[in-house]
């Protein structure tokens, strides 16, 4: 699943937090509103990003 700014056009650069029963996606380039995610979109950001970090697990090195 990919975010997209509609201010910037920025690409999976999106912080969330959480709203009440949902989540709010802000633009991490222009810090604006994006859009409220459900919990089936926050699903879907938590399985893909576990599945890069079992790609990646250097992301975890502790050195």
């Amino acid at each position: 699943m990919k975010i997209y700014c509609t201010y910037c056009n920025g690409q999976e650069e999106i912080f969330v937090e959480s709203a009440g029963p949902h989540l709010k996606a802000t633009c991490n380039n222009c810090k604006k509103y994006i859009k409220m995610l459900s919990k089936e979109e926050k699903k879907q950001l938590e399985e893909e990003e576990d599945k890069l970090n079992y790609n990646h697990p250097e992301r975890y090195d502790s050195r």
